[in-house]
């Protein structure tokens, strides 16, 4: 008889444990896109506030917490020393393609960081299906 029961709950109990990865991708995912924007509206204040960084100026830098950023236009470039000196991330897989960051959670779970020109706004985009 209890092994019968067991059988029942495990039943039910187990497809809501077996996509709690699925979730927790799609959290980390998303907490990712949160911590991109953020950098982004940072890096794009800091450089309207400095005079030397203009929305039409196209390779200028700037300095968040000591750190030199490399801005395109008022966005931070898809580089190393543009995006990822501000951005403090850590558990991904990082590659960089042209004008692009891949931020790879896991085979089917990604974010892509794109700026292909220096007057609009970088596009965040990536695997929504995080299962």
């Amino acid at each position: 008889m209890v092994i019968i029961i067991l059988g029942v709950l495990s039943a039910f109990a187990l497809p809501k444990f077996a996509d709690l990865g699925g979730e927790a991708k799609k959290a980390s995912r998303d907490t990712l896109i949160g911590a991109i924007n953020s950098t982004m509206a940072i890096a794009k204040a800091v450089c309207l506030a400095q005079p030397t960084c203009t929305p039409s100026g196209v390779f200028q830098n700037i300095t968040i917490n000591s750190q030199t950023v490399r801005m395109l236009g008022i966005w931070p470039q898809a580089r190393t020393d543009g995006l990822l000196s501000a951005l403090d991330v850590e558990n991904y897989d990082i590659t960089f393609g042209s004008n692009r960051i891949t931020f790879t959670i896991d085979t089917d779970c990604t974010v892509l960081y794109t700026h292909g020109l220096h007057r609009r706004a970088p596009n965040i985009s990536g695997d929504t299906t995080c299962s």
